[in-house]
């Protein structure tokens, strides 16, 4: 984990969809994001992208971004939905976020999942670190919850932590490409500790390290247990 925010950011003019990131606060505000001044958190700038629509890109400069903004869903168990202003943040656009490497940029879910790509949209990401995913909804997808399309290069997929469900690292029920990334010590009690491929996904993995991803193989019914890497039951290269 990064221990520590990287020096402060400057703030600067931006054009229409595009958001600067410039505080490691979690806030869903996206007016700073928009008018680019101070105060700009990533989750109020995948807000101003998704009210925005189309295509934007967001830089994500060095720094520890913890969202501590958590879902209470149903008695305190964090649910998937479509709301960015809480618990995960949901990508309701066409969104690229760049970082400036895996050992300076992180991204920590806290006691939620981190990112949700909601169908017919996308996201791509790339030079960052997501970490620290936890829930107990049994859906998956600590790191990311893909029900569109997903996009991976450079990124590394640690330490989240699931006691049901599918993928710990990622659940691509859309479609997943990864390339140069690394996963290592995620845990899913079920299926892909670091990857799971439902069936109605699509994912090629290219280029990318598992080192200490795991799972108890449980059958939650579905007869998917196992996986520590990946666990795959759509289509995969």
């Amino acid at each position: 984990m990064i221990a520590a925010f990287a020096g402060a950011f400057a703030v600067g003019s931006a054009h229409a969809g595009t958001f600067t990131v410039n505080t490691t606060t979690d806030s869903a505000d996206p007016t700073p994001c928009v008018d680019q001044t101070a105060g700009c958190a990533l989750r109020g700038a995948v807000i101003a992208a998704n009210q925005a629509g189309g295509s934007s890109t967001i830089t994500l400069p060095a720094g520890t971004y913890t969202l501590t903004l958590v879902n209470p869903g149903s008695s305190g168990i964090s649910t998937v939905s479509n709301d960015a202003t809480v618990g995960s943040i949901d990508v309701n656009a066409d969104v690229t976020i760049s970082g400036a490497g895996v050992g300076t940029t992180e991204v920590d879910g806290d006691r939620d999942r981190v990112f949700h790509v909601v169908t017919g949209h996308s996201l791509s990401i790339s030079n960052l670190t997501i970490a620290q995913g936890a829930d107990f909804d049994c859906n998956g997808g600590l790191g990311v919850y893909n029900s569109g399309t997903l996009t991976v290069t450079d990124v590394r997929i640690a330490n989240n932590r699931a006691s049901c469900g599918f993928g710990a690292g990622i659940a691509n029920f859309g479609t997943l490409t990864v390339a140069d990334s690394t996963f290592d010590d995620n845990f899913e009690a079920s299926s892909g500790g670091g990857i799971y491929n439902g069936g109605a996904g699509t994912a090629a993995v290219t280029g990318t390290t598992f080192t200490q991803n795991s799972t108890e193989g449980f059958d939650v019914g579905f007869n998917v247990g196992g996986g520590g890497a990946i666990g795959n039951r759509g289509t995969m290269t």
